[in-house]
């Protein structure tokens, strides 16, 4: 499972909140994405299992 952050300007895309952005260490604006996916380390891929968006509080 992987939480990934995407930085956002506007004011009303759904779920826009303030999400934890470990690349600058810091709550930022924007939308997360959560990701779980089942890793093949034989052939260095992985396939996307699911795919979620987390709401706003």
């Amino acid at each position: 499972i992987d939480a990934s952050f995407s930085p956002k300007s506007g004011r009303t895309s759904y779920g826009l909140d303030w999400f934890w952005n470990g690349s600058q260490g810091q709550a930022e604006r924007g939308l997360e994405i959560s990701l779980l996916a089942l890793v093949d380390v034989t052939h260095n891929t992985a396939y996307t299992l699911s795919a979620y968006q987390s709401q706003s509080q």
